[in-house]
């Protein structure tokens, strides 16, 4: 369990008048000790700022990737997408009512839609990973500043 800000700040008085009550000498060590032990915190302060730092940037790195992909992929999707369209038209302009062909292109026609719908379906999936890459990113910027508060 956390030790409060109540705690710290009554045993920062109490300390106080412990230090007030000593010799010249004894309170001229503690005071330099004090000053040692706040430049220790400052130097952890600043590198656990610098480690949060990097870990966001790191993750910025690895979210833009991720995002560069899947508009990519979403490119190429909607580029395939238009050329199934096309090659639908084409085949119904050239339809007649008895014409085997029908059947031949209309399962062609099935086929690239249960190809599209699966691109789909797997776009869908990397976009879900990426807003939980997000989210872990957000929660472990969130850890490393309560580090810091603490």
């Amino acid at each position: 369990m956390p030790i409060s800000r109540d705690y710290y700040a009554s045993s920062f008085d109490a300390l106080n008048t412990t230090v007030d009550s000593l010799s010249p000498e004894a309170a001229a060590v503690f005071t330099e000790a004090r000053a040692q032990l706040d430049q220790w915190i400052d130097a952890k302060f600043s590198d656990l700022a610098r480690q949060a730092d990097a870990d966001v940037k790191e993750s910025q790195k690895d979210l833009e990737a991720l995002r560069a992909d899947l508009v990519a992929e979403q490119e190429e999707s909607r580029k395939r997408m238009n050329r199934v369209v096309k090659e639908l038209k084409t085949a119904v302009s050239g339809l007649t009512v008895n014409d085997q062909q029908l059947k031949k292109q209309a399962k062609e026609a099935l086929k690239a839609a249960q190809e599209v719908k699966a691109e789909l379906e797997a776009r869908e999936a990397k976009w879900h990973a990426l807003g939980k890459k997000a989210v872990e990113t957000v929660a472990k910027t969130a850890e490393t500043v309560v580090k810091l508060a603490i």
